[in-house]
């Protein structure tokens, strides 16, 4: 499969700063809300680990001859389909929609269904 390495380098490169931006705001919602910190601790977990990710790919993806693997794509699929998955979880409990919007599950679900597109 070969895909844009441009156009996935720069929507990753939007997850990457999302996810970096948002780490914070998700600590201090745990701090607020006690009762959610297992699934925001779920959701930051898989926001730090989509950072990483998404650094190597915006790191890696346009020096390579062969373009970006398909080992690389699955991985981006998976763990964009984890933090989409946590933002659905957290949509759905009691806590108040500003503190939600706060921590960007909105944003963050729209960009990871854009690089799942690109993933297939």
């Amino acid at each position: 499969m070969k895909i844009d390495s441009y156009k996935f380098r720069e929507s990753c490169e939007v997850v990457n700063k999302l996810c970096h931006t948002t780490m914070n705001r998700i600590i201090s919602c745990m701090n607020k809300h006690h009762n959610h910190c297992e699934l925001l601790g779920e959701y930051l977990k898989a926001c730090i680990v989509m950072e990483k990710l998404c650094n190597y790919c915006c790191t890696t993806c346009c020096n390579t001859e062969n373009g970006i693997s398909k080992y690389i794509l699955k991985e981006v699929n998976e763990k964009c389909n984890k933090i989409i998955f946590c933002c659905k979880k957290i949509n759905k409990v009691k806590m108040p929609k500003k503190d939600i919007k706060e921590i960007r599950c909105d944003k963050l679900m729209v960009v990871c269904n854009k690089l799942i597109k690109m993933c297939k």
